[in-house]
């Protein structure tokens, strides 16, 4: 039989079924992933006599694009000819997303964070 049920994300299924040797599998599925369901993930097998204890756990790693990208710190920067400055960029990705920097559409640099 397929129960559904709620795991940080809508439409998770889980059922169960017989190999017809009385060991049975269960199965959990994810219809569609979200960075919110990664994590450790642990199952239990109980019946009407009781139930296991918890299994060891697997780890679901999300991978997703680059995201909230931004420069932080102050919006504009004054530069004094001959001098420094530092900008920092920030963003959300898994994996760690490399960056590119543009002046008036050319690249100036690129690489990781």
């Amino acid at each position: 039989s397929e129960t559904a049920i709620t795991m940080n994300a809508p439409q998770v299924t889980n059922s169960s079924q017989s190999d017809g040797m009385g060991k049975f599998t269960g199965k959990l599925t994810f219809t569609s992933v979200v960075r919110g369901d990664a994590g450790p993930i642990k199952c239990r097998a109980f019946n009407v006599n009781g139930a296991s204890v918890l299994s060891a756990a697997t780890s679901l790693n999300v991978k997703y694009a680059p995201e909230s990208v931004a420069i932080t710190g102050v919006t504009t920067q004054v530069g004094v000819k001959g001098g420094a400055i530092s900008l920092t960029c920030s963003a959300l990705g898994n994996p760690s997303p490399t960056f590119e920097w543009r002046r008036l559409g050319s690249v100036e640099a690129t690489g990781a964070k």
